[in-house]
């Protein structure tokens, strides 16, 4: 693991990138200290997390931070970012820029399984088990709808010889066309235990899963 600080930017009605994640890498934890400056107005900023090749919008839009005249805001956030995506942030509201500084992220190497894969049908599928003698500490869930028109997805921890039941459901969405959500999750599972998918309409819905594995003690 690496700990990497972004130094401090002036932030306008433009997104600007405050950090891209290395390959063979991903973004577990950000830290994030927004101020008013100069004085004289609050203000909104809006925080994406952006996929490669994307561009800041309201779809991939994670938070919106409010600040008081000439106060500061601090976040600290888990979004379990693969390699790639890009952490954006633009004043949304109020005059003269907010400066984002006092940034720390943490990244460390990855399991990543099953990435951008569409379900092909609308039956509950097998989109990650993890690793033989490891335990998820951290578990990253991208949902991106690739259709036209609005879909539901479902997710669910199903034990071995076990199936998707609203028992063991852990995730029910609605995405809109062309959408992407980022899920983060601590579930502590082992090998005894897979995440399966569901989506509302066949080659609608596009998963990646990326995991950080311990092993067991």
């Amino acid at each position: 693991m690496a700990n990497v600080s972004i130094p401090p930017v002036q932030l306008s009605s433009a997104s600007s990138t405050l950090f891209t994640v290395p390959g063979n890498n991903q973004l577990t934890m950000l830290e994030l200290v927004f101020a008013a400056v100069p004085a004289g107005s609050n203000r909104a900023v809006d925080l994406h997390f952006v996929p490669p090749g994307g561009s800041a919008a309201a779809a991939n839009r994670a938070f919106r931070v409010d600040i008081s005249s000439g106060q500061t805001a601090a976040l600290t956030l888990f979004p379990m970012l693969p390699a790639q995506w890009t952490v954006r942030a633009a004043v949304s509201a109020g005059v003269n820029a907010t400066v984002a500084g006092g940034a720390v992220i943490e990244i460390a190497s990855v399991n990543r399984t099953f990435t951008g894969q569409a379900l092909l049908s609308t039956a509950a599928a097998n989109i990650f088990t993890p690793s033989a003698l490891r335990r998820v500490k951290m578990m990253q869930l991208i949902a991106h709808n690739i259709d036209i028109t609005d879909r539901s997805y479902s997710a669910n921890y199903v034990p071995i010889a076990g199936s998707p039941s609203s028992s063991n459901q852990f995730l029910a969405d609605v995405l809109k066309a062309g959408e992407t959500k980022v899920f983060a999750f601590s579930p502590m599972i082992t090998s005894a235990t897979s995440v399966f998918a569901a989506a509302s309409a066949a080659n609608a819905i596009s998963f990646s899963v990326a995991a950080v594995q311990v092993a067991e003690k």
